[in-house]
């Protein structure tokens, strides 16, 4: 018997992880209203009637029933409705073997066709109680993922195959973030010199080990600001910033936004 196999098919996929962190079916009036800002997460749009409208700070994409509509981690996001929309939603991230997110490098809307029926179905299955039906849901929103990632006007990551430092540093980091975790402690845990490990972050991933932490740690804030009610004293403590403030000054300067006002403006559908 000759057996063919793919080396990294069972580890890459056992880690790509699917979190659904809010959804609902939602009948929007015009005051569904969002100015474009930045979410840690990628939504989904099952849209089944009226009409409404994603916009960001380069485009606007009218929404439309019998399509579904990605707005990726990775782009601002603003949404409007001069009427009513009507909508199964799904706030999702997708995180990949390397620890960033699927969508975390497209910054433009997408939209596929997905007829009315067929989200009337996923619908029924996700509102219902029985397992099986949530775990047939669950596969059409991985298959509707798949579309918009195999769709060329998106920017993704396809990259399945790591070095063994790069594995072994993304697992150390994603157990241990901290805002004064550094390269030299990456490094003395994964049993290798600072240089070797910061080419090979450049190499493999494109940006420095310090940028990596950067951007995970401010993607954690962002959830933490708007999936927990934890002050954003206690959410700069738990991430290890010296005090609120500068954690604060950090947060604006990626976001343009203070923390407080990003929780504040913050709307869930």
């Amino acid at each position: 018997m000759h057996t063919k196999k793919n080396p990294y098919f069972a580890e890459n996929v056992s880690r790509l992880n699917l979190q659904i962190s809010f959804s609902g079916y939602a009948q929007t009036d015009s005051t569904w209203y969002q100015p474009p800002m930045p979410f840690p997460y990628s939504r989904l749009y099952y849209v089944t009637e009226g009409s409404g409208l994603l916009s960001s700070d380069t485009e606007s994409v009218v929404l439309e029933p019998g399509y579904v509509y990605l707005a990726p981690s990775g782009s601002l996001c603003g949404f409007s409705c001069e009427k009513s929309v009507s909508k199964l939603f799904f706030h999702i991230r997708i995180t990949m073997p390397n620890g960033c997110d699927l969508f975390s490098n497209s910054k433009t809307f997408a939209r596929i066709p997905f007829p009315v029926s067929r989200i009337e179905a996923l619908s029924d299955w996700y509102f219902s109680n029985d397992t099986v039906k949530h775990a047939m849901a669950k596969g059409v929103i991985w298959e509707t993922v798949a579309a918009f990632a195999a769709n060329q006007s998106l920017s993704v990551s396809r990259q399945v195959q790591y070095s063994q430092n790069i594995r072994n540093s993304i697992r150390y980091i994603s157990e241990n973030l901290h805002a004064n975790l550094t390269v030299e402690n990456v490094a003395e845990n994964v049993f290798c010199s600072s240089k070797t490990l910061t080419n090979s972050f450049r190499q493999e991933l494109g940006i420095t080990v310090g940028q990596y932490i950067e951007n995970l740690i401010m993607q954690e804030a962002q959830w933490k600001l708007l999936d927990t009610n934890l002050t954003v004293g206690q959410i700069s403590r738990e991430l290890g910033f010296c005090d609120q403030y500068y954690f604060s000054r950090r947060f604006r300067k990626l976001f343009n936004i203070s923390p407080t006002d990003y929780r504040n403006c913050n709307a869930k559908l």
